[in-house]
């Protein structure tokens, strides 16, 4: 209150008593302050500032079936790989474009929550019709036997469409019937196969068979796209079989060391030249009841089946 009547009073001696604050029947005329009371002082109200918006950000959790280049919103980001999931971290609030080139691109638009995690899959393309024969070899005839092979285009790959039925040492008929070998073809051991592909043809090792996997979308669904559709050869279900690849696997089961054939019309089970760390060695399979590819090791007495990749 002192301070007030600090001001009162010189704004009267300014004014020569014709304005006295506070009072407002005696303001007659606009007036001024000319200076500030000694017990006061005049603070100046700040400008008003423009009031910036808050930024919001997310998070984008991505599964990818694709190796390949990453992209987001058209900005290189890093290279990722296939059957692989990854976060993206304090990406802004709204609509982003997502896209990965590798062997194919896929592209796709994700809306991005704030404090949230927006979940996103990146899948492989998928072909309505099996895979085509092999461009200028459509079929392979085996000089040793005169036996004729199909060939299916796979991504960059040429595979034989048929399981290998030339007969070498070490080689059966599953239950010693010929007619099982016209259809399955011939089970080999492992060291019978590493000698088995003819010129300009080569055992697959493990990249092989990963590179032919991921290109159908990984070892989880490519099974299904590997074997033979029906229940002509396989066992019921023969779980999401489609052979979109062409590849058309067919369950000629196996021989055990022992000399015992299991499995005919349950697994489809392949070699791989990979060399062993201990005496066992690898070896892919299919299953009537499973859609994924798997593998496994075991002696190099067993006897599979053999498919044969070009060079």
């Amino acid at each position: 209150m002192e301070a007030f009547r600090e001001i009162r009073k010189n704004v009267m001696k300014e004014t020569s008593n014709q304005q006295v604050p506070w009072e407002s029947t005696s303001l007659i005329d606009p007036f001024t302050f000319s200076g500030t009371s000694p017990s006061s002082t005049l603070v100046n109200s700040p400008a008003p500032t423009e009031e910036r918006p808050i930024i919001q950000y997310g998070k984008l959790e991505i599964t990818t079936q694709i190796t390949g280049s990453l992209y987001v919103d058209g900005s290189y980001l890093k290279q990722v790989f296939a059957n692989t999931v990854f976060t993206l971290n304090d990406l802004t609030q709204g609509g982003h474009t997502i896209k990965i080139s590798g062997d194919e691109t896929v592209e796709k638009n994700v809306n991005i929550n704030t404090n949230q995690t927006t979940y996103l899959s990146i899948e492989k393309k998928r072909r309505e019709t099996p895979g085509t024969p092999c461009p200028g070899v459509p079929t392979f005839t085996d000089p040793r036997d005169g036996q004729v092979y199909p060939t299916v285009q796979i991504g960059k790959q040429c595979w034989m469409q048929k399981n290998m039925n030339n007969k070498i040492t070490n080689s059966w008929c599953y239950e010693n019937k010929l007619s099982n070998c016209e259809t399955y073809g011939r089970l080999y051991n492992w060291e019978a196969a590493l000698r088995l592909c003819p010129e300009g043809w080569h055992l697959p090792n493990d990249e092989d068979w990963s590179t032919l996997t991921n290109y159908l979308g990984g070892d989880g669904i490519a099974g299904g796209e590997l074997k033979e559709k029906g229940i002509n050869h396989w066992l019921y279900p023969n779980t999401e079989a489609t052979n979109i690849s062409g590849f058309s696997a067919i369950p000629g089961g196996n021989r055990d060391g022992y000399g015992v054939f299991n499995f005919l019309n349950k697994i489809s089970t392949f070699w791989m030249s990979k060399e062993p760390v201990t005496g066992d060695v690898w070896f892919v399979n299919m299953a009537y009841g499973r859609s994924d590819v798997y593998t496994g090791k075991n002696s190099k007495t067993y006897a599979r089946s053999v498919r044969c990749l070009r060079n």
